[in-house]
């Protein structure tokens, strides 16, 4: 398996704007992408949010965070949802954001931007 790309979890603080910095649960950045770090965090657009709704945070993923992303140019944006045990994967066209694929169930598939990465959606709930 080859690596495609560097990753952080919730924490690593991505500071998208001078006065707003999100906290995306994961991000990933093309391994060929220089790792833009500076004192503040991690500098710039990633390729990839992805956010894993909670009650407590569903309308600002949904929202809030998503006009964030789309405004700074992130590309593609995936919503896990636990209660519908469902993925939703996001692409940046025209300016906003087409829903690309809505996964599911015990079948695989692949979301963008990783048409060779074959992910089974039910296996990531027991």
């Amino acid at each position: 398996m080859r690596p495609i790309g560097w990753g952080a979890r919730s924490g690593a603080g991505q500071v998208l704007h001078l006065v707003v910095r999100e906290q995306p649960k994961r991000l990933l950045k093309p391994r060929r992408t220089p790792l833009p770090v500076s004192g503040r965090g991690i500098e710039g657009a990633p390729t990839l949010v992805v956010e894993i709704l909670s009650p407590s945070t569903t309308l600002i993923d949904r929202s809030t965070k998503r006009q964030l992303y789309r405004r700074h140019g992130v590309p593609y944006y995936w919503i896990v949802d636990h209660e519908a045990r469902a993925i939703e994967a996001y692409q940046l066209s025209a300016g906003d954001y087409q829903l690309v694929t809505r996964a599911s169930g015990p079948s695989a598939v692949s979301l963008p931007p990783f048409p060779d990465l074959s992910l089974v959606p039910a296996s990531l709930w027991p």
